[in-house]
Parts: structure tokens; C-alpha cells; sequence
């Protein structure tokens, strides 16, 4: 993997856009047609960006095919010359994806160290790491992440980054985003710190993300708020993302995994709220029918699924609110109903709490998503 800038520019692009919260559910066809006007000539001067990928071994290529082909048709997106991605591969000679794929790369730890000594400053780096970091690349993975901290630059850890971020003590609010199958190892390891089973945790300073297909939702939010929404809506329609998940998200599931390894008492339970969303049962009397106390039942469902018992429900109540707005063509209303929601108000406080979208927003980008609704060269 070579770490020459990318320069597979469309010379005729140019488009200056601001960031303006979540992305847009217009359909993608007005999207084209504003992008167009974007191409217009203008004064405002367009910002250089300078974004740097640092590849560890062992990385996910699913992860970083998530952040780096977004990037590069955002970067076509901008004015030649504005936008430059650099790709370091901190593998020695080899960057091994996984027993069958490897990459080899002319990047180094050296190269990345000498160019962070030299660069006054740059938009973001990104530390792109798999399930492990390897022994021999650890220490040098936590001195760049030092120096890019130094320098002030916006660190975005992908994957097991977040351990490395962890040791070096650069874990915002002492959190930070990992992978639900590596939670309970992570807590051992790092009694001070609250691992976090989201998608991803964006911090002005350190963002962490636990890596596979929440790549994408990372990288489309950092498309949304440093290219601007304009190219993040045209992302999107390029890689076929209707509904870019938010921060806020819990990794999906996570907590159906957990339960394989629950006691009996505590699946019985869940199983017990899955047969009663539309009607919900209160907590108590989901204790009482177990034979144990509700405090006793919430310790339980801490410990197994760490979740409350009440967020299970809700969680479990708002899984099929998204499907029924997705696949259905019932009023809001009536999907609160079917799902244990007093009003269509409350289901979309709640949705929108989870998901970063109301339901409305939701079932507009899918339809605006659906085949037919633009055409595509």
C-alpha cells in the first residue's frame, strides 16, 4: 500500500458545502441536481484537507475498504488539489488482512513518524486496526497516536485501536467504543474505563469506532461534518446507503449473542417481552413470574446482557418499530400501538433517540432509496 497522496481527481468537480446535522432524506435525484448547481463558479474559498489512514497488520479489510473507498469518492467530489489522502501501511514488510489476503505496502511507522513531525497540522487521522493489534506493533502504535495527539490532530481509532488509545491514555472521558465480543476482555483489562457496545463515539479530539460495517456510518459522519452534507448525501447514493446508522446505536446483536450465554431464567424473561411488545409487561411482575426480585432480575440482566431489563424491552420494542416502518405501509400511529407506544409521539422521541432519525425521516429514505427513484448511469 503506497503512502502517495490520492489523486484520482475529477477536474471539472468543485463544490463548497457546510455541515449541517443529519443528512438529508431528499431524494438522491435533487441531490444530483443541487450538486450541480454546486458546480458553479464561486469566490468562497475552499479549505484544504490533508486526512492520513494508518494501517496496522491484522487490519480489517472490510473496515478499510468502509473508510477509504467513501473517502476517495468524496475526495473527487472537492476541487483538484484540496483534498489529499495519504495511506500508511505500519506493517513490517507485510500487512496481513487474514491468513488468505495480504497486502504489501510501501508505508512505514518511520514514514508516518517523520511526517507527523514535519506537518504543522492536519484534518484527521485514522488508525484502522482489526480484532488484535500485534505485540511488535503495539508500542509504536501508541507513540503515533501520542504525537498525533500533541499535534492536535482529530484521532479516529477503528477496531482494537481503542485498546491501543486506552494504553496510552488518550481515551476521552475514560470511554470508548469496542466490539461486543471483545466488551468483557476490554473491562478486565481496563478496570478504570467504560467500554461502550455503539457503532462509534465521536469526541472533537478522539473518536473511536468498533470497526466492520460501522466503518461506513463513521465514515459517512465524518464525510457529513467535515466535507459537508451536500458530498455526504451523494456518498451515500453511491454505495447504496439508505439509512446511515448514528452514534447512538447499539451494535446489532449484540445483545442476542449475549443471551446464548445467559442463565435460563434470564432468556426466559427476554422471550417473555418478545411475545409482549404490544402490551408490555412491567418489570416486577416479568420478576415476580421468574420467582426472583426485580432488583435481583436487573442485576442479572447487568451482568449477562448489560442492559437494564426496561432498556432490553425498549430496545426489543423499538427493533420492530424500525421493521414495520421499513417494510409496512402503516401510519406511524398504529406502529406505536403495535409496539407498546402510547402515542405516535412517544415512539418517535424514543426512536429518534436510538436511532438519530424519527421514524417519518426513516421511512422517507427508504422510500426515496427504493428502486426507480433515480436514475443512475
Amino acid at each position: 500500500m503506497d503512502n502517495t497522496p490520492l489523486n484520482r481527481l475529477n477536474p471539472n468537480a468543485s463544490l463548497v458545502s457546510r455541515p449541517s446535522g443529519s443528512l438529508s432524506a431528499r431524494p438522491a435525484a435533487s441531490r444530483i441536481m443541487a450538486l450541480g448547481r454546486g458546480l458553479r463558479p464561486t469566490n468562497v474559498e475552499v479549505p484544504a484537507l490533508d486526512i492520513i489512514l494508518a494501517v496496522a497488520p491484522g487490519c480489517s479489510f472490510l473496515s478499510l475498504g468502509c473508510l477509504l473507498e467513501p473517502l476517495r469518492y468524496a475526495q473527487s467530489l472537492r476541487p483538484p488539489g484540496k483534498t489529499q489522502i495519504s495511506v500508511y501501511d505500519l506493517g513490517k514488510p507485510e500487512l496481513a488482512g487474514n491468513d488468505a489476503l495480504r497486502v504489501t505496502g510501501a508505508g512505514s511507522v518511520e514514514a508516518l513518524d517523520a511526517r507527523l513531525s514535519d506537518l504543522p497540522a492536519a484534518t484527521a487521522i485514522f488508525f484502522c486496526c482489526g480484532f488484535d493489534v500485534m505485540p511488535e506493533v503495539r508500542e509504536p502504535l501508541r507513540r503515533l497516536m501520542r504525537q498525533a495527539r500533541r499535534k492536535a490532530i482529530p484521532i479516529y481509532g477503528i477496531g482494537s485501536a481503542t485498546w491501543a488509545l486506552a494504553e496510552a491514555g488518550l481515551l476521552p472521558n475514560r470511554s470508548g467504543v469496542v466490539h461486543w465480543s471483545s466488551l468483557s476482555a476490554f473491562r478486565e483489562r481496563n478496570i478504570a474505563i467504560d467500554p461502550l457496545s455503539k457503532l462509534f463515539a465521536p469526541d472533537p479530539r478522539v473518536t473511536t469506532c468498533a470497526g466492520e460495517l460501522a466503518t461506513l456510518d463513521l465514515t459517512i459522519h465524518f464525510v457529513n461534518q467535515v466535507f459537508g452534507k451536500a458530498i455526504a448525501d451523494m456518498v451515500c447514493d453511491r454505495f447504496l446507503v439508505s439509512r446511515p446508522r448514528g452514534p447512538e446505536a447499539d451494535q446489532p446483536k449484540q445483545s442476542a449473542s449475549l443471551l446464548r450465554y445467559a442463565p435460563p431464567v434470564v432468556q426466559a424473561v427476554a422471550k417473555r417481552m418478545g411475545q409482549n411488545l404490544e402490551n408490555p409487561v412491567r418489570i416486577d411482575c416479568l420478576a415476580a413470574e421468574a420467582g426472583i426480585s426485580q432488583r435481583q432480575l436487573e442485576r442479572l440482566f447487568l451482568r449477562y446482557l448489560e442492559v437494564s431489563p426496561r432498556r432490553f424491552y425498549l430496545q426489543l420494542q423499538l427493533g420492530v418499530a424500525w421493521q414495520l416502518c421499513e417494510q409496512t405501509d402503516l401510519p406511524i400511529t398504529e406502529i406505536a400501538l403495535a409496539t407498546g407506544f402510547t402515542s405516535s409521539s412517544t415512539l418517535s422521541r424514543k426512536f429518534r433517540a436510538l436511532f438519530a432519525v424519527s421514524p417519518t425521516e426513516m421511512r422517507g429514505r427508504s422510500r426515496s432509496s427504493a428502486p426507480g427513484s433515480v436514475e443512475r448511469g
